[in-house]
C-alpha cells in the first residue's frame, strides 16, 4: 500500500510541476490531451479525444486551442472527413511530454530502490 501511495505522490508531483511552468500553464485536461496524442501512433479527432476522455467536445476544442497556441499540438485536415480535423503532437509537444515521462520514470525507479 505504501508503494502505491509513493507512486501516486510522485505522479501528482510530476503533473503539478509540469502544469505550472512559467511558459506552459496547462490544465489537467490539456495535459491529458497532450499525453494521449503523445502516446498514440495515429492522430486524433477532437470528437475521438472527447469520447476517450468522456468529456464534452467543446471542452476538448478549448484544450486543443490552448495546446495549439502553445505550439504543443497542431490541427490538420482529415482526409476521411472534411468536417473534422486531426490533432497531432508537435516536436515541441513531444519534448514537453518526454520531460513528464522521463521525470516520472526516474522518480519511480528511486521509489522502488
Amino acid at each position: 500500500m505504501k508503494e502505491e501511495y509513493d507512486f501516486a505522490a510522485l505522479l501528482a508531483c510530476r503533473i503539478t510541476t509540469l502544469m505550472r511552468e512559467k511558459d506552459r500553464d496547462l490544465t489537467l485536461r490539456q495535459l491529458a490531451v497532450l499525453l494521449i496524442c503523445c502516446t498514440s501512433k495515429q492522430p486524433w479527432t477532437v470528437k475521438g479525444l472527447a469520447i476517450r476522455l468522456m468529456i464534452p467536445t467543446p471542452s476538448i476544442t478549448r484544450a486543443v486551442d490552448h495546446l495549439e497556441r502553445a505550439g504543443l499540438v497542431k490541427r490538420g485536415d482529415n482526409p476521411d472527413d472534411w468536417r473534422s480535423v486531426l490533432v497531432t503532437i508537435t516536436p515541441d509537444g513531444k519534448r514537453y511530454a518526454a520531460r513528464f515521462f522521463g521525470g516520472y520514470e526516474a522518480g519511480r525507479r528511486k521509489v522502488i530502490e
